[in-house]
């Protein structure tokens, strides 16, 4: 029962301090260190719209790589007839032959 209890209580508090790291995040931070706190706020918004709009570029280019059907023309000087079979087999809407 303790166990399960300093578990919970683990999770939590790890919780709370993931919460509080994301929160006071500051890639914009100004030299030398500011204390106003209208110029941290403005800092801590940059750095969520630039965490965000990254996050979205990385999806858009990763669907866009998945999506995108890349084409390799390989020619086959005279092949014999197994291996025309075997690649008619494979590859029936994309093969030509130059013959």
């Amino acid at each position: 029962m303790f166990l399960a209890q300093d578990v919970q209580d683990e999770k939590r508090k790890l919780n709370r301090i993931v919460i509080q790291h994301l929160t006071e995040l500051n890639v914009f931070p100004s030299i030398p260190r500011s204390t106003n706190m209208d110029e941290l706020r403005t800092q801590r918004i940059s750095t969520r719209v630039f965490i965000v709009s990254l996050m979205l570029s990385l999806t858009i280019l990763i669907i866009y790589t998945s999506a995108v059907s890349v084409t390799k023309t390989v020619t086959i000087q005279t092949p014999d007839i197994n291996q025309y079979k075997q690649l008619y087999e494979r590859y029936q809407k994309t093969l030509s032959c130059p013959c």
